[in-house]
This record gives structure tokens, C-alpha cells and sequence, in this order.
């Protein structure tokens, strides 16, 4: 499981340093600093129904609030953003833990 969570966390990496690539090609070629969104990003990828289909899935299975709170504040971040979010805490969640640390002491303590 840890190993991957390491692996979904360095694609995730990867694809936003790609992203950020792309995004600075853009805005250099443009002169005007705009990222590409989430929400832009799936509807690239998913097709033009992708977005309804999740909001209404999100309403059945969970509640209404979370898609108007929370999953409309994730669609407009920069997928930059959240792609680095997502690979640091799989990350963080797949690291290797020292087995030793939890008993360990500190010298003169």
C-alpha cells in the first residue's frame, strides 16, 4: 500500500512539473499570466458532460454543500496547485517510517 501511495505520489509530481511547463510556455508565449484550471483541465481530458456527471454524483453520494463548498474551490485552483498538493501528501502518507524512532530516547533524558 505505502509503495503505492509513493508511486501515485511521484506521478502526481511529475505531472505537475509537466503542467507547470506547459503553463509557462503559455504564458510566456501570451505575455498574460493565466494558468490552466482543474475544472478547464477535465474538461479537456473528460469531454463537455464531465462536469455535470461529477456534480451529480458528488449531490447523490455525498451531499450538495460539498460540491458548492468545496469541489467548486478545488475546480477553479490551478492544476498546478493541486496536482503538487496531492503528490506531496501521498507522499507524506507513503513514506518509510524508522521502526526505531517511536521507542527512541534522547541522550540524557
Amino acid at each position: 500500500m505505502r509503495a503505492l501511495l509513493r508511486v501515485l505520489g511521484f506521478l502526481a509530481l511529475l505531472l505537475a512539473f509537466i503542467l507547470l511547463v506547459v503553463d509557462a510556455t503559455t504564458i510566456i508565449s501570451a505575455r498574460t499570466l493565466d494558468f490552466t484550471s482543474t475544472g478547464e483541465l477535465l474538461l479537456r481530458t473528460a469531454g463537455p458532460g464531465a462536469l455535470e456527471r461529477w456534480e451529480a454524483a458528488i449531490a447523490r453520494n455525498l451531499h450538495p454543500l460539498v460540491w458548492s463548498a468545496f469541489a467548486v474551490f478545488i475546480l477553479a485552483m490551478p492544476v498546478v496547485v493541486v496536482a503538487t498538493v496531492i503528490g506531496l501528501v501521498a507522499l507524506m502518507l507513503g513514506r518509510r517510517r524508522d521502526p526505531d524512532a517511536v521507542f527512541r530516547f534522547r541522550d540524557g533524558d
